[in-house]
């Protein structure tokens, strides 16, 4: 686990403020941290940097002159390995490799300037990026001194924005690409309260996917296109089952259930294994047919492997669009790949990282999370056989005036 942190602290220059980053960076155990507008530079900082507790740590900065940089730049180099790739102004690029996993890292630090003409430069920076940095993990984080949409902030007017009054906003953004959900499924962001700066500090944790748990079962749609199955689906649903009719229909449900699961692990599961496993089989299918162009032999064979490749593909676009739940997007020209990170984002938003308790304490542990919110609503809804007697307490005879005889429970098999 590696923690990063970025605050736009206004000024380190006074001891109120060194030694709020010292408690946080303490506190989050922070490897690398950028300090947006320390109003020092990184040979003063180093004179600081003992007293605040970052003994032996090393640091860099973004300013051509001394006291002048609007990023500075601190890392541990017990835990971390960094290289500073570009700087400017409104930015700080470095290549950061993590030294417990050999694992590397681009982490832009931007501070951006206050007009949009002077952001221009800024944002040319970052969408260059972009394309390079398809394949390698890269966050980018800091104060951008803009919001991303009219939701990002509160008061003033809409409509007249020349006079508007002063308004919060947010400003503080830290942002990844699809390689960083990749390598560290589970990172997230957690954005602090504001202390002695009118920005809020903020820490990422480089978290790795928790345990595996059971899967939920889910009905893959592909499933539906092939020959067969809906076959199979009839057969197992008139499976004699004895019993009333509620009791025959759950178990109906579970017998397919069951059914569908193995119908999973054997024909549909790590699909993209199986389409890469496909499509090797068809390229040596091509090559045999080369050398032999003549042979029917082989010339059946490679049409059947290419339908087959070319199945597989379908469904393994239509499971990532499923998952994904992008729906206004059609099937065609192998979005798998968009399909697979729109799921990596929907993944990340719909993790529950931590949670904080009724007396302010902050849980990360997968399975306290579980067992908290188990009690607390345990305790909000009352147990189970807690349920059960204060039910069993309330006469509920007169609520029912047409009850059917026992006969008529007997004739229904309830009986």
């Amino acid at each position: 686990m590696s923690m990063i942190g970025c605050w736009n602290v206004w000024g380190l220059n006074s001891l109120r403020k060194q030694k709020a980053v010292q408690e946080w960076a303490r506190k989050d155990n922070l490897e690398i941290l950028g300090i947006i507008e320390p109003r020092l530079g990184s040979n003063k900082f180093s004179d600081i940097s003992t007293r605040m507790g970052f003994q032996g740590w090393l640091s860099a900065d973004n300013g051509i002159e001394p006291n002048k940089c609007r990023i500075l730049v601190t890392w541990n180099p017990a835990k971390l390995m960094v290289q500073i790739l570009d700087h400017a102004p409104q930015w700080m690029l470095c290549e950061t490799t993590l030294l417990a996993t050999n694992k590397k890292l681009l982490i832009t630090f931007v501070h951006g300037l206050n007009t949009p003409a002077e952001r221009i430069q800024l944002w040319e920076h970052l969408v260059g990026r972009c394309s390079v940095n398809t394949l390698v993990p890269w966050l980018a984080i800091g104060d951008f001194n803009a919001i991303l949409s009219g939701e990002d902030r509160a008061g003033g007017s809409q409509r007249w924005p020349q006079q508007m009054e002063d308004f919060p906003k947010k400003l503080d953004w830290a942002l990844a690409n699809s390689a960083l959900l990749q390598a560290w499924p589970a990172a997230h962001a957690n954005f602090l309260p504001r202390l002695v700066s009118d920005h809020s500090p903020m820490t990422i944790n480089l978290a790795q996917e928790s345990k595996a748990r059971n899967k939920p079962f889910r009905f893959l749609n592909l499933w539906t296109d092939r020959d067969g199955f809906l076959d199979m689906v009839i057969g197992v649903w008139n499976q004699p089952v004895h019993g009333n009719p509620l009791y025959q229909f759950t178990t109906k449900v579970q017998l397919m259930r069951s059914t569908l699961r193995r119908y999973h692990n054997q024909t549909s599961s790590h699909i993209s294994s199986r389409v890469a496993d496909a499509k090797r089989k068809w390229i040596k299918g091509q090559m045999e047919l080369d050398a032999r162009p003549r042979d029917p032999q082989l010339q059946a064979q490679e049409r059947i492997l290419a339908e087959n490749y070319n199945r597989l593909c379908k469904e393994e676009e239509g499971f990532f669009k499923q998952r994904s739940r992008i729906q206004w997007l059609e099937l065609g020209d192998r979005n798998t790949s968009f399909f697979h990170k729109s799921l990596l984002h929907r993944r990340s938003r719909n993790k529950i990282h931590s949670l904080s308790t009724l007396d302010g304490t902050v849980l990360h542990d997968q399975d306290l999370i579980h067992q908290h919110a188990l009690n607390y609503y345990q305790a909000l809804l009352g147990s189970g056989s807690s349920n059960r007697s204060r039910a069993e307490e309330v006469d509920i005879s007169g609520m029912f005036h047409n009850q059917i005889t026992e006969d008529e429970q007997k004739s229904m098999g309830l009986l």
